[in-house]
């Protein structure tokens, strides 16, 4: 699949975006790797929270399916092809 002009300036401005939010946040990209080599398998549950400014708490959950792992390592290859 070939991408045009607008989907190639979009995914750098993805890329610059990424690389702005792992400047702003340096401990996510450890946590991920780390969970990566071992947590995030088939049956695991990831759970996200969020706590908003005024303390309100928003949590869901949801258990990893082949699917999604399909769609990890696509994302994998994606960044491993750059």
């Amino acid at each position: 699949m070939a991408l045009n002009f607008q989907q190639l300036g979009m995914l750098a401005k993805l890329k610059s975006a990424f690389s702005t939010f792992q400047q702003q946040h340096p401990k996510f990209m450890p946590f991920i790797h780390a969970v990566k080599g071992d947590a995030c398998r088939k049956d695991s549950v990831i759970e996200i929270s969020v706590k908003s400014p005024e303390g309100r708490n928003y949590t869901t959950n949801f258990r990893v399916t082949e699917k999604d792992l399909e769609l990890i390592q696509m994302l994998k290859d994606m960044q491993e092809n750059q």
